[in-house]
């Protein structure tokens, strides 16, 4: 019992010593290392911020533009009807015969009158007409700039939504790899403190404590009959030797006391056998 038990501790130290060496030890050693990529990663991540807030810019310029080419759009739509106005007024005053009334005033118009009121719709339907190409080339070009800008935000949104989700996963990572060294951590710290009164126990022989005491009481039992394991032996081989002694030894004295009457008989066959020859 007290060998069953010294083995047990031993296979406990063993098995205490080889979890600590190759499954605790390297996860311990992990820690500054996963630390400093988890602090990189933070990093990172602080960084894709930064980046969205400058994408969320983007996207503000972006609804901007859109709000500018409604304005735009609503200016060519008030600029093109202004100008059909004009046009008509203008069309108006040049088929009307002499003393014409004036589209605009309702006023008998003279013929200078006439010609000055004809030049003026001449300068503002140009004037629409310039007013117009630029409004134009404003919308055209916006229109240019929002789609660029669209695409541009689109294409950043995926990348830093795929950058985010990959820095979420590292970080999600490494933060587990980081809870299982720190548990590694405290798992051999318990570790070494069982070791540590498993080794003062089997070298104090701290174990079976009732199955010591037992064994000294025998030993000193022992000591006190002189008990030698050689004379012990030795006894043994001699008993194995006289082995069957006493069964022949009854057998002998079961004999000696019916000898006797054996003889007796012997003596009474001896008798009858010289009789017989006699006869």
């Amino acid at each position: 019992l007290i060998i069953q038990e010294k083995v047990r501790l031993e296979e406990r130290i063993k098995t205490l010593s080889l979890r600590g060496k190759q499954h605790l030890s390297p996860k311990i050693e992990q820690v500054d290392t996963i630390e400093k990529l988890l602090r990189t990663a933070e990093t990172d991540k602080t960084a894709l911020k930064e980046e969205e807030n400058i994408l969320n810019q983007d996207r503000i310029t972006r609804d901007k533009l859109t709000t500018s080419l409604g304005e735009i759009k609503a200016s060519l739509d008030q600029i093109q009807h202004d100008g059909k106005e004009i046009r008509s007024k203008f069309n108006l005053l040049t088929k009307s015969t002499r003393n014409a009334i004036c589209p605009v005033c309702q006023s008998t118009l003279e013929d200078i009158s006439r010609h000055n009121l004809e030049e003026n719709f001449r300068i503002e339907l140009e004037e629409k007409r310039k007013l117009y190409d630029i409004k134009q080339a404003q919308l055209e070009k916006t229109e240019s700039d929002r789609k660029t800008l669209e695409k541009h935000v689109l294409a950043r949104e995926v990348l830093l939504k795929k950058n985010q989700q990959e820095i979420e996963q590292k970080i999600n990572t490494l933060g587990r790899d980081l809870s299982d060294s720190k548990q590694a951590k405290l798992e051999a710290t318990e570790s070494e403190t069982e070791l540590l009164k498993l080794r003062y126990t089997l070298e104090h022989e701290e174990y079976a404590l009732p199955e010591h005491s037992e064994l000294a009481s025998i030993e000193k039992i022992l000591t006190a009959l002189a008990y030698s394991p050689e004379e012990h032996n030795k006894t043994a081989q001699i008993l194995q030797q006289l082995q069957g002694i006493h069964e022949r030894y009854q057998m002998l004295q079961a004999a000696l006391k019916n000898l006797s009457s054996e003889q007796l008989a012997l003596n009474h066959a001896n008798k009858l056998t010289l009789a017989r020859r006699e006869e």
